[in-house]
């Protein structure tokens, strides 16, 4: 039920020859509650980025390689940058974590600025914000891509609609026209009409309202199930001053929009 090799050793213990030349220390004896230290002997045994850590110091290192089961390192040459510059880890997730991020922002990991923070955690924390954006921009660039096999769908289900179009005074609403012009939307208008897909819904049409200018007003999400309007968005997912005009205005519409149905 319970395996529990190699996690009770008698504190006063004698290792091999081969295991001390190797790196084994008492030290790493006070791990003995987070790994097997059978497996960090076979690490020892086995493994040589193992041994150049324990034996350089980096303990925390060595000790995630053998909790994770791994046996390669990432990024070993900013351990030896690090080694170089006398930097232990003293939290090697968060620190492989920062120097993964670093690599994806296009920093150099051989630099011991970036290697070797003063404040690790504060470093780490300030990579999570431009890691995320970038991110961000490249599952919509991965998302245009694969939009872009929905667009003679949209153009054969949605082509009806297209050309209506109305307004009044103050606003003119008419319908999106292609898959790219809703990714462009809702880049513009920092919404999810893109990005949660609602080009591949066959209930909805999405409509722009614009001002006489062609300033971006509102999105619009209208029910071709039942020729209401469901949402109506501006930047951000507020409103606008002309919100309910925009709704109003769809809604004593909707008759355009029955004909095609």
């Amino acid at each position: 039920i319970y395996d529990i090799s190699g996690n009770f050793l008698y504190p006063d213990i004698r290792v091999t020859q081969l295991l001390k030349r190797n790196g084994w220390h008492k030290g790493l004896i006070r791990f003995q509650n987070a790994i097997a230290l059978t497996d960090a002997m076979r690490w020892l045994l086995s493994v040589p980025v193992a041994e150049m850590l324990v034996k350089t110091g980096q303990d925390d290192l060595f000790l995630n390689m053998v909790r994770r089961g791994e046996r390669q390192l990432p990024f070993l040459h900013s351990v030896r940058i690090a080694n170089r510059n006398g930097y232990v880890v003293e939290d090697a997730q968060m620190w492989l974590d920062m120097l993964q991020m670093a690599d994806e922002l296009g920093k150099d990991t051989h630099n011991p600025k970036v290697v070797c923070p003063t404040d690790l955690r504060a470093a780490h924390d300030a990579l999570l914000a431009p890691v995320a954006r970038l991110r961000e921009k490249r599952n919509r660039a991965q998302q245009r891509l694969s939009a872009k096999d929905w667009e003679e769908r949209y153009q054969t289900a949605k082509a009806p609609y297209f050309g209506i179009c109305f307004g009044n005074d103050n606003v003119e609403i008419s319908v999106i026209r292609s898959v790219a012009d809703i990714a462009e939307e809702g880049e513009k208008m920092h919404h999810c009409v893109f990005t949660n897909g609602y080009y591949k819904r066959d209930d909805s049409l999405i409509l722009s309202a614009r001002d006489k200018d062609g300033n971006r007003l509102e999105t619009i999400e209208f029910s071709l199930r039942t020729f209401k309007v469901v949402q109506s968005r501006a930047k951000f997912n507020a409103t606008t001053e002309h919100h309910d005009e925009i709704v109003s205005l769809v809604n004593r519409n909707a008759g355009l929009f029955q004909q095609i149905s």
